[in-house]
C-alpha cells in the first residue's frame, strides 16, 4: 500500500495515536525514573496550512500526559520569508540559518530545565508515590506523577 494511502487512512486516528504514544512514553519514563522532555519543532514552511492545528493538538496531548514540552513553534517568527530557511520548495529541509534559529530557541528552553534539574533531580527525595518512585519536578514546581 502506498504511503499516501496509509497516511490518508490513519488521518482520523492521529490524535488518538499521539495520545496513546505520549501516555505510554510518560509511563515508561516514570517507571525508569527518567524525566522526559518533548520538543515541538515546527516545519520551516507550512505549504498545506496545517501547522497551527497540529501544533496545538500535539502540545496539548503531550502536556496532558504529564510531559514537559519545549515549544519551538516561534523559532522562525523573525524570518519574513520562510522559504529563505529551506533548501528548496521540493526539499523543505531547514537551512543552516533555520537550524541556528531552532538551536537558539531550544537553548532558551533547556537552560531553565538544566538549572532546575541541577538543584532538584539529584537531591534525595523521600516523597515517593505508591510505586516507590519520587515524583518529577517541572520548572514551575508541578509534580509529574
Amino acid at each position: 500500500m502506498p504511503d499516501a494511502m496509509i497516511e490518508r487512512r490513519l488521518q482520523g486516528y492521529v490524535g488518538e495515536i499521539y495520545e496513546w504514544a505520549f501516555h505510554h512514553f510518560a509511563a515508561e519514563c516514570r517507571r525508569h525514573r527518567i524525566r522526559p522532555v518533548v520538543i515541538y519543532r515546527p516545519a520551516p514552511v507550512d505549504f498545506e496550512g496545517v501547522e497551527s492545528a497540529s501544533h496545538s493538538e500535539i502540545v496539548r496531548l503531550a502536556a496532558a500526559a504529564g510531559l514537559h514540552v519545549i515549544d519551538l513553534s516561534n523559532a522562525f517568527d523573525t524570518v519574513a520569508n520562510r522559504e529563505s530557511i529551506i533548501v528548496e520548495k521540493w526539499e523543505p529541509h531547514t537551512t543552516a540559518l533555520g537550524h541556528r534559529l531552532l538551536a537558539d530557541k531550544l537553548y532558551e528552553g533547556l537552560v531553565p530545565l538544566l538549572r532546575h534539574t541541577s538543584t532538584t533531580v539529584f537531591r534525595p527525595n523521600t516523597n515517593r508515590n505508591a510505586s516507590g518512585i519520587a515524583p518529577f519536578h517541572s520548572p514551575t514546581n508541578q509534580h509529574y506523577e
